[in-house]
């Protein structure tokens, strides 16, 4: 069964409190759908057109209708807008079942983009009359490593009469992730963060029409654990370490100097301190061999989350993980990066040194961190389980 990553970067237009577009998301163990709805116009009245044709879409879907019924059912159901004769609504339909067997679908959205070995992947589309309305559909298999792109008009003509003549075009998105791709191997989120932070820059930091980019990547399972802190009795110490080295998990993390020590005593393995300080503001790794990351707990799951949420927060740029050393930026990147679902080991024992006068309020808080944490991967499509010790 194969891993999704999706991630969504939005701009909505200048002066306007909403987006008009919508993405919605569902997950089961069968497969995965997303739907990016654009809504006629801007603001609140695009917003609502296309949160209520999402909505609907993903809501049939759910219900288990086919998806010939869906689209019927939702281009016989969209009036059309009298004075410029078009739907008051577009729609891209995304759905993917767990061995990668993938079908697009598209009313009047630009059409999505498929990466393979660095390179675009040529579509063929079927177009098909509904009620008197074009529709385009394509199948195909999708292979790990794969990359699909979706995106809004907004995004296509970003740029039009000023800083591009015609706008970016569907080809030019094409060409510069083409160039993204063959620079680095980056991530899907960075990528993403960097085609909308492309695009606002085209709209001259005024965005002209409600922008959207859908990201999503392709991944074989790569399971990884961690353990965060030390458990409430000494006695499952050995049990806790025991799960966080099983063999079925690819990659390994410990958070915290005391779960460090635990780690390092019940493996017999040495702990060291990298001394290194990439970022002042963030406490100094460690090294345990077999382990992926050694961090310090509080202060660095505090800063990890901060950048989860600029990956996950729609209008926030993405922070380039890859190039970063310091222990956060590492913690957020095995959580994003290496590993497509999670265990978390959570020790229970509360640390003494975080009950001292002058210690920060929010270091007080990592458990609720890490369940922000938690909401915020299994949103971007990782599978988490939380175990408690």
């Amino acid at each position: 069964m194969l891993s999704l990553d999706i991630t969504c970067k939005a701009l909505k237009k200048q002066g306007e409190e909403l987006c008009g577009d919508t993405v919605e998301i569902v997950r089961d163990d069968e497969s995965t759908v997303i739907v990016l709805a654009d809504g006629l116009g801007s603001g609140v009245k695009a917003n609502i057109l296309a949160t209520l044709t999402a909505k609907i879409i993903v809501t049939l879907i759910k219900n288990h209708l086919e998806i010939e019924e869906v689209v019927r059912t939702i281009v016989e159901t969209l009036p059309v807008c009298r004075l410029r004769g078009i739907a008051y609504s577009t729609f891209t339909v995304v759905k993917i079942d767990a061995s990668g067997e993938a079908r697009i679908i598209e009313f009047d959205n630009p059409s999505a983009v498929i990466f393979r070995a660095k390179s675009p992947l040529p579509l063929s589309f079927e177009q098909k009359e509904v009620e008197g309305r074009t529709i385009r559909e394509t199948h195909l298999r999708l292979l790990p490593d794969d990359e699909l792109y979706i995106f809004s008009d907004g995004v296509v003509h970003a740029g039009i009469g000023s800083a591009l003549k015609l706008g970016w075009q569907r080809d030019n998105i094409i060409a510069d992730i083409e160039r993204m791709t063959r620079a680095k191997d980056s991530s899907i989120y960075e990528k993403v963060g960097s085609l909308i932070y492309f695009c606002n820059i085209y709209y001259q930091e005024a965005p002209g029409d409600d922008s959207t980019i859908v990201g999503l990547k392709v991944r074989q399972p790569r399971p990884g654990a961690i353990m965060i802190g030390s458990p409430l009795e000494r006695e499952k110490d050995r049990e806790v370490v025991d799960v966080l080295m099983s063999e079925g998990n690819f990659y390994k993390a410990v958070c915290g100097g005391t779960a460090s020590k635990i780690v390092a005593r019940e493996t017999g393995r040495e702990l060291e301190v990298n001394l290194d300080f990439p970022d002042p503001t963030v406490p100094p790794t460690g090294i345990i061999k077999g382990l992926d990351l050694v961090s310090e707990g509080a202060v660095t799951i505090s800063k990890a989350l901060e950048m989860l949420r600029a990956i996950s927060w729609e209008e926030a740029i993405s922070p380039d993980l890859a190039e970063k050393k310091d222990g956060a930026s590492r913690l957020a990147s095995f959580l994003l990066e290496k590993c497509t679902q999670v265990k978390f080991l959570i020790g229970r024992q509360e640390n003494p040194a975080h009950r001292g006068d002058g210690f920060p309020p929010a270091l007080n808080q990592k458990h609720r961190d890490l369940q922000e944490i938690i909401h915020i991967l299994n949103a971007l499509g990782k599978k988490t389980e939380a175990v408690y010790y």
